[in-house]
């Protein structure tokens, strides 16, 4: 076996970073968990939603109106080619807790009740 060589090696000087403030502590067991924003009762949003398993794909996307003013939330969506729309009518609830639903599908020709 031959005897070992020693090979020069160059280090590179690495790169400066700014260290943590003196303040911050990096771990903590007094972490609280912050309480989340608010969020304005009355709002529209957009959404895309994807559902899926071993047997289908199922892609929609939409817009929701929250009205807690009106007791309504409106749902417009997209899929399978054919909008549609849900209205949920706070307004009417069962003493079960269950909200009517009233939704429109369309296909093309006429809307589907």
């Amino acid at each position: 076996m031959a005897p070992a060589t020693a090979v020069p090696v160059t280090a590179a000087k690495a790169m400066e970073c700014t260290p943590f403030p003196s303040t911050m502590i990096e771990y903590s067991s007094a972490f609280k968990q912050p309480k989340p924003p608010s969020v304005h009762p009355e709002f529209t949003t957009n959404f895309v939603q994807h559902k899926w398993d071993e047997t289908l794909s199922h892609i929609m996307t939409g817009y929701i109106d929250n009205s807690p003013t009106n007791k309504i939330v409106r749902v417009v969506e997209a899929y399978d080619d054919a909008p549609a729309s849900s209205v949920f009518n706070y307004a009417n609830v069962t003493t079960d807790g269950l909200v009517d639903n009233f939704m429109t599908i369309y296909n093309g020709t006429k809307p589907y009740l």
